[in-house]
């Protein structure tokens, strides 16, 4: 972050930027009135510790398309349905955040690897459960 002058007689704070998430050394270097000096250094870690926080759209609506396949007269219809769908403003306090989805179960529990799109078909018509 660089180098900064700490006055220990003011009670404003020296560091006017974010340290990033990481392991940083910082040396405090002293000069006394005589002109002596010296440094003392230290490490110190800087971790994110708190969890993204997701932000779903509530009660979707999708529309699936029409369509029968030409062999059987089957129903084909699909829709897919992507993250970004979803999403109402997902958020992390130290990064950006890299949306997915998957089917839950009623204990918000996925039931399929978590990837970036669903398709639903019309073997899906009614409720969904989504995790984001």
């Amino acid at each position: 972050i660089g180098s900064f002058v700490v006055n220990p007689n003011n009670a404003t704070p020296e560091i006017t930027t974010a340290i990033p998430v990481g392991t940083h050394l910082l040396r405090y270097t002293y000069t006394d009135q005589c002109g002596n000096s010296g440094f003392s250094d230290y490490l110190f870690t800087v971790e994110d510790r708190t969890a993204p926080v997701a932000i779903c759209e509530d009660g979707l609506n999708i529309g699936i398309s029409s369509g029968s396949s030409s062999t059987t007269g089957l129903p084909t219809g699909f829709a897919v349905l992507t993250p970004e769908n979803i999403d109402n403003g997902s958020y992390d306090d130290c990064s950006g955040v890299t949306l997915s989805i998957a089917r839950v179960n009623a204990a918000n529990i996925a039931l399929e690897v978590y990837d970036q799109e669903l398709i639903l078909t019309c073997a899906d018509l009614g409720t969904v459960r989504v995790g984001l």
